[in-house]
Formats: structure tokens, sequence, C-alpha cells
């Protein structure tokens, strides 16, 4: 009877790892990398937006591994009572990575980082950039977004045409089908650019609704002259054939003109760089398509 429970007992501690192993075992149903070279910073904005397997457990412990030399990633973010949050994490150095863990209740989270491998001090510039295969993706997608005034875009694998969005930039987009666990996936651009103006400054200065809106200009004095003028005429025209009909006099009660104008958007008002919609006040991220907000 004691051979046979410790037969048991020795059983039961080699399949315990293996068990565990499988039950943590976590596989993501699409993972879309932006990378937005020159955005807010002279270097390459990386966003990881991670939507996991149906059949997940929650709540699930996600750990992606990130260059050492980026130092703290900008945003960490999961889903709880079905909205995207900020989550707490953890980071660890391993060499030249830097292994971030959190958690998530829902399928979807996002992870944030600067990467400063991109050097902006030359006219050509160029960026590697590598996913070292933390999980196994069913379908993963990589968005460049082309900084603005760039010349000569080169990438590698190549992207598609791309489209010009909400905030006048333009993005390249491509889908890369099932990607394996434990293999590194290798994207690269080159580019050239004379000046050192950030996306997101441009954004700005063009009124873009990319960023914080910019309520429409009220009409100038000159632009309104003429219909002043003419309302005016227009009064007085009025007043002198009621005078010609009714000789006696009468008290006149002023009449108060109103203007109409239509409603501007509140000022800082914050619109999603990604979708367009526009964020209600305390939102971080979109509400529409999950993407972390910026402001100027």
């Amino acid at each position: 009877m004691r051979k046979w429970l410790l037969a048991l007992l020795t059983l039961v501690l080699m399949l315990a790892p293996h068990a565990a192993q499988a039950q943590e075992q976590i596989s993501l149903a699409s993972l879309k990398i932006s990378l937005w070279p020159e955005f807010d910073r002279p270097s390459m904005l990386v966003i990881y937006r991670i939507e996991l397997s149906p059949d997940t457990s929650f709540p699930a412990k996600l750990v992606f591994r990130i260059p050492a030399s980026a130092g703290e990633p900008s945003a960490v973010a999961g889903t709880f009572d079905s909205r995207m949050v900020d989550t707490l994490y953890t980071r660890t150095v391993e060499g030249e990575w830097a292994l971030i863990s959190f958690e998530t209740e829902g399928i979807l989270a996002q992870l944030e980082y600067y990467d400063s491998a991109l050097d902006t001090s030359d006219v050509a510039r160029n960026y590697v950039f590598t996913f070292p295969g933390d999980y196994a993706v069913n379908s993963m997608t990589v968005q460049l977004q082309q900084p603005f005034d760039a010349l000569n875009v080169v990438t590698t694998p190549a992207l598609g045409a791309g489209r010009i969005g909400n905030d006048g930039l333009l993005y390249q987009e491509s889908s890369l089908g099932a990607q394996p666990s434990g293999q590194n996936f290798v994207f690269s651009v080159g580019y050239e650019k004379q000046s050192n103006l950030l996306s997101q400054d441009h954004i700005v200065q063009s009124g873009a609704p990319g960023s914080v809106s910019s309520p429409p200009s009220s009409p100038s004095a000159a632009d309104l002259l003429p219909w002043g003028l003419g309302l005016a005429g227009l009064v007085l025209i009025g007043l002198g054939v009621s005078r010609l009909r009714q000789p006696a006099p009468r008290r006149r009660s002023s009449a108060k003109r109103t203007r109409s104008r239509s409603k501007p958007a509140a000022a800082g008002s914050v619109f999603c760089h990604e979708c367009g919609d526009q964020a209600s006040q305390g939102d971080k991220y979109c509400r529409e398509c999950g993407t972390l907000l910026r402001s100027s």
C-alpha cells in the first residue's frame, strides 16, 4: 500500500508542471503592431493591440518582451468591466530584453513603448523592429504611420499603398497571416526626412482632427460689414413705411438681433487618431476602437 501511494505521488509531481504549463498556454487571435516613427517624440512609438483567443481562461497573465533599452512602457492596458483601462505591470530585465507582465480580464489588451533605436540625427533614417514570438498569433497585422514630410519610404516586408487617416498622415498596413510562437518576426523601415518636425506638432498646427480639435474661426468684421449695411437699410425702410401708415406716434420696443453660429467643439476636445471618434471627458482610451487617446 505504501509503495502504491509513493508511486501515485511521484506521478502527480511529474505531471503537475506539464498541467500548469498547459493551463498557462495562451494564444492570440490577432495582434496589430503599429509603428509610428517620430510621432510625438524623436523615436519609434511601438503599439501592440492585442486580442486573445476566445477560449482563454480569465484573468489571463500576459508577458511580452520589449527592448530593455526602451525603459518603462508608456502604456499598459487590459480589459476590466468591459472597458480598456490602465493596469499594473512588472518589468524584469533579462539581457537585451525587458519582460512586461500584466493581467487582463477580457480579450483585449494594449502595450506601448518608445524605442530610441530610431536614429533621427541624419536625413536618412532606418529602423529595425523585432517581435520575438512571445505567443502564437492567428492573424498578425503591421501598420506604419509615415512621418510628416518623409520621403522615399521603403519597408521590408512591403506594405500596401496606404490610406490617409483622420489626422492627415499616411498609413500603410498589411496582414501577414499566422505567426508561430518562439519565432522572430523582423520588420525594417527606411526613409528620408529633412526636418525634425514631429507628426503630432504638424497635426496641431494644421488643425486636423487627429488631436485637439480646432473650433471654427469666427467671421471677420469685413465679412459681416455688407450684411450689416443691408440689414440697417431694411430697418430704415421698414421704419419709414411704418410712419407713413401710422401718423400717431407709437412706442417701439427695441428688437434684439441674434446671430446664429455653428456650435464649435469644446476647447480641449480630443479625437481618436485611429478612427476619428470624439472622446468623452475623462476617457483615456477610445470607446470605439480602444486606441490610447493623445492630446497636445
